[in-house]
């Protein structure tokens, strides 16, 4: 027999120490325990007592399926029925009132241990809080202290006894992942989504168009010219000696010499009607 049939060998773990852990607790004082924990009330008994019944019908009725997990003593010797061990608790962090994160910190606050017999459920079930002071449990302890604080979170969730894989029961990682990686990958496809949700920018093309600018006329541009140098250039108040008529000294401007030049003619024309 080799050492591997004697021990269930695990990462964290290659033995149960569960029941030396109940020893030591046991020879300890117990008078400061609440009396939950050492002694059932009137309505726990009455619950076991149909629970025995129960489980007596059930085995009389299916003789060949295995004993339905259902009474199992806690971590001081009492016998309690399995449902009443998990105790819905909320603890005071928002990091686990989600289900990943809450199965994370049960995950890496407890060492994982297998059990005393791998095809059978354990022979003590501890309290939640006992488990939490232990920092140590198997499966069912793990299963219990997660379905506590999940139901306490608000989630729905229960306790399964049954079979799994042996490098399940034994923890073996050698198959799974890097957590790790895993959280890298995913918030690096959730990175790559972002962008390709984001429009794509266009490509510059190679061949650019130069800039026509807003059309002009010549034309125009000349006519403008030349309005504008007329109106900056003075206006010519007299007239020189050259564009008058006999000569003479300067005259002013043309009305006058047009006035002048009316009254001879009438006086001319008065003379000639006289005569």
């Amino acid at each position: 027999m080799s050492a591997d049939d004697v021990y269930a060998y695990s990462s964290e773990g290659r033995q149960s120490t569960k029941q030396r852990r109940v020893k030591v607790l046991n020879d300890s004082d117990v008078r400061d325990l609440p009396e939950s924990y050492t002694c059932n009330s009137n309505k726990e008994e009455l619950c076991l007592e149909f629970v025995r019944h129960f489980n007596a019908n059930y085995e009389r009725l299916y003789p060949e399926r295995k004993p339905l997990f259902l009474i199992c003593p806690n971590e001081y010797g009492v016998d309690k029925f399995v449902c009443t061990t998990v105790r819905p608790t909320l603890l005071p962090f928002r990091e686990v009132y989600d289900l990943e994160k809450t199965a994370e910190f049960v995950s890496n606050y407890l060492d994982y241990e297998p059990l005393e017999i791998p095809t059978e459920p354990p022979s003590c079930l501890p309290s939640p809080a006992q488990v939490i002071g232990w920092s140590v449990g198997d499966s069912y302890d793990f299963a219990v202290l997660l379905t506590s604080f999940l139901l306490g979170a608000g989630y729905d969730a229960f306790v399964v006894s049954g079979t799994a894989p042996r490098w399940v029961t034994l923890r073996d990682m050698s198959r799974s992942k890097c957590p790790l990686v895993v959280a890298e990958a995913v918030a690096q496809e959730a990175k790559d989504a972002e962008i390709a949700a984001q429009p794509a920018e266009e490509k510059p093309s190679k061949y650019m168009i130069n800039p026509r600018g807003v059309p002009s006329s010549q034309f125009q541009a000349k006519e403008e010219a030349k309005r504008r140098a007329a109106a900056a250039k003075p206006t010519q108040e007299w007239v020189s000696d050259d564009d008058s008529e006999d000569g003479g000294e300067k005259k002013e401007g043309g009305p006058e010499v047009a006035e002048s030049k009316y009254d001879s003619d009438v006086e001319n024309m008065g003379f000639t009607g006289n005569g």
